[in-house]
C-alpha cells in the first residue's frame, strides 16, 4: 500500500525538467559565445592578465563540473552498493565546495577585471590626452612656422618690392641725367653754331665792307685818273 504513489510521485518530479533545460539553453548559449570570443581575444593576445587569470578560472570551473557530472553519474550507475554511493557523494561533496571556491574566485576577479578595465580606460584615456596635446603643441608650431614663414615671405616681397623701386629710380636718375647732358650739349651746340654764324657774318661785313672801300677807292683813283688826262689835254 506504501509502494504506490512512489510511481505517481515520479512523473511530477520530472514533469519541470525540460522547462528547466529550455530556460537554461539560452544562457549557456550566450556562456559559449563568451567563450569563444575570449578565446578569440585570447588568441590574439588582446586580453588583459586579470582576465587570463579569469579565464583560467572559468576552465577549471568547467572541468570541475564536468568530473561532477561524471561522479554524479557514477553514483547512479552504483546502484544499491553503499560504499559506491558515499564514496561518489563525498567526490560530489568536494566538488561543491571546489566549485563554490572557484565561484567566489571569480567573482574576485570579475571585480579586478572591471577594475583593470577601468584602469585601462583611463590609460587609454590620458594616452588619447597625450596625443592630443601633442598634436595641439604639434599645430602651434607648425602654425608659428607658417606665420614665420609668411612674414618673412612678405618681408622678402616687400625688400624685392623697394629694390625695384630704388632700381627704377636709379634709371629714371640716369635717364634724366642723360637727357639734361643732352639738353647741356645740344644747347652749347646751338650757342657754339650761333657764335660761328655770327663770326662768318663778321667776316662776310667785313670783307663786304673791305670790298667796298677798295672799290670806292678804285672808283676814287679812275675819277683823279680821268681829271689829269683831261687837264692834260
Amino acid at each position: 500500500a506504501k509502494a504506490a504513489p512512489a510511481p505517481a510521485k515520479a512523473p511530477a518530479k520530472a514533469a519541470p525538467a525540460p522547462a528547466a533545460k529550455a530556460s537554461k539553453a539560452p544562457a549557456d548559449k550566450a556562456k559559449t559565445a563568451a567563450a569563444a570570443t575570449a578565446k578569440g581575444k585570447k588568441e590574439l593576445g588582446l586580453l588583459l592578465p586579470e582576465e587570463v587569470a579569469r579565464e583560467k578560472t572559468l576552465d577549471q570551473i568547467a572541468e570541475t563540473r564536468e568530473k561532477k557530472k561524471e561522479a554524479r553519474a557514477l553514483r547512479g550507475m552504483a546502484g544499491n552498493t553503499k560504499n559506491e554511493v558515499k564514496k561518489y557523494k563525498a567526490q560530489e561533496k568536494a566538488l561543491d565546495k571546489k566549485l563554490a571556491a572557484l565561484a567566489k574566485s571569480k567573482r574576485q576577479q570579475d571585480a579586478r577585471v572591471a577594475r583593470a578595465k577601468g584602469r585601462a580606460a583611463k590609460a587609454k584615456q590620458r594616452a588619447a590626452k597625450v596625443e592630443k596635446a601633442k598634436r595641439n603643441r604639434e599645430a602651434k608650431v607648425a602654425s608659428r612656422k607658417k606665420a614665420a614663414q609668411a612674414r618673412a615671405d612678405s618681408k622678402r616681397r616687400a625688400s624685392e618690392a623697394k629694390a625695384a623701386q630704388a632700381q627704377r629710380k636709379k634709371e629714371k636718375r640716369i635717364a634724366n641725367e642723360a637727357a639734361k647732358k643732352l639738353a647741356r650739349q645740344k644747347a652749347l651746340d646751338a650757342r657754339a653754331a650761333t657764335k660761328k654764324a655770327q663770326i662768318e657774318k663778321k667776316k662776310r661785313n667785313a670783307a663786304a665792307a673791305s670790298a667796298a672801300r677798295k672799290k670806292a677807292a678804285d672808283a676814287r683813283k679812275e675819277a683823279a685818273r680821268k681829271r689829269a688826262a683831261r687837264r692834260r689835254r
